[in-house]
């Protein structure tokens, strides 16, 4: 049985041990697994000699009806990480997860460990009300980073500035704002949801964001895929990278330090520090710029309906999701009284 016959662990222990033939040693491989609900995930750890390294092998889940689509993802996620990956320079503080290979045939993304830890992981030690003021300084560090790599991946990805595509994100709303208002314990009302979508249609035909920049977009630039590490950062994760409005990623970075205020383990007032640092470093966008606010709504609705679940919000079992869902709540009404007509 030949190489291109095994499965994609199997073939890509293959070609690290054709990588290595010059190492003395005997190649040794461990591997361990990863759960998640949409791929199978493997780490492949190796070392012959002096060498060690790790991978990620994902492979997504697909059946026969969406085979074609995940396949052409995966294959895009793969070219924009090999895009970012060779225009990165040696030693630089930001870049992406080195990508190793994609095997078209299975088909599977394999990408070379980023070294460190998620930044969640950051927030979580050092932006509690509790911890040490010298590593704090490190928090600014990383939000700096992060607007600087947010600011680049855009200048490597931009487009023709273009309208603001208004019906992709009325679309996103509608589905959520359905579920708000007609699920078994209505959180949003019939009146509150027609504003929502009125004051989105208002703001989007205002002169500022008619006319957008136009850029790739992560669509999921957060802590948990930001790994940190020794004064740099690595960007991990372009499984929904598409193009869009470079209000989006900002917006998702901030909104998340601005949600978890609603945990009061958390120091609010650094907490804003850091989105301040964040946003000096990236240089863009405001919050009150009105194509901000068109993100927000986007990524207010989804954190709403994360929080409220599908219990009633008085049945919460948490004051931080309590908190959290009044926190979007509130600010889909002030958005909403603001700008409908």
């Amino acid at each position: 049985m030949s190489a291109h016959d095994k499965g994609p662990i199997e073939l890509l222990k293959f070609s690290l041990d054709q990588d290595l033939r010059t190492l003395d040693g005997t190649t040794e491989f461990g591997t361990s697994e990863i759960a998640s609900p949409y791929s199978d995930i493997c780490i492949v750890s190796v070392r012959k000699g002096t060498h060690k390294s790790s991978y990620f092998v994902k492979t997504p889940k697909m059946d026969a009806s969406n085979a074609s689509l995940v396949s052409a993802r995966l294959r895009s996620e793969y070219e924009i990480m090999a895009l970012l990956s060779n225009a990165q320079s040696e030693g630089s503080p930001i870049g992406v997860a080195t990508p190793y290979a994609f095997y078209d045939q299975f088909p599977t993304i394999v990408t070379l460990a980023a070294k460190g830890t998620p930044l969640r992981n950051w927030y979580r030690g050092n932006a509690r009300l509790v911890s040490l003021p010298r590593r704090r300084g490190v928090l600014d560090l990383y939000m700096r980073l992060c607007g600087a790599w947010l600011k680049d991946f855009q200048s490597k990805t931009s487009c023709e500035p273009a309208k603001f595509d208004v019906w992709e994100l009325l679309d996103y709303c509608s589905i959520r704002l359905k579920m708000l208002t007609e699920g078994p314990a209505p959180y949003v009302s019939s009146s509150l949801s027609n504003r929502i979508v009125s004051a989105v249609q208002t703001t989007a035909a205002s002169s500022r964001p008619l006319v957008t920049a136009i850029s790739g977009r992560h669509n999921d630039f957060a802590s948990h895929n930001i790994i940190a590490h020794k004064g740099q950062i690595r960007v991990i994760d372009f499984s929904m990278f598409d193009h869009g409005s470079t209000a989006y990623d900002p917006c998702n970075f901030w909104l998340e330090l601005e949600m978890l205020k609603c945990d009061w383990t958390y120091s609010a007032p650094l907490l804003s520090r850091m989105q301040a640092q964040f946003l000096q470093s990236y240089g863009a966008i405001q919050p009150h710029d009105p194509a901000f606010h068109l993100a927000r709504v986007r990524y207010s609705l989804n954190r709403l309906l994360t929080a409220i679940g599908d219990e009633n919000l008085t049945r919460l079992d948490t004051i931080y999701r309590r908190r959290s869902a009044l926190l979007s709540y509130n600010w889909l009404v002030w958005f909403a009284e603001k700008y409908a007509q």
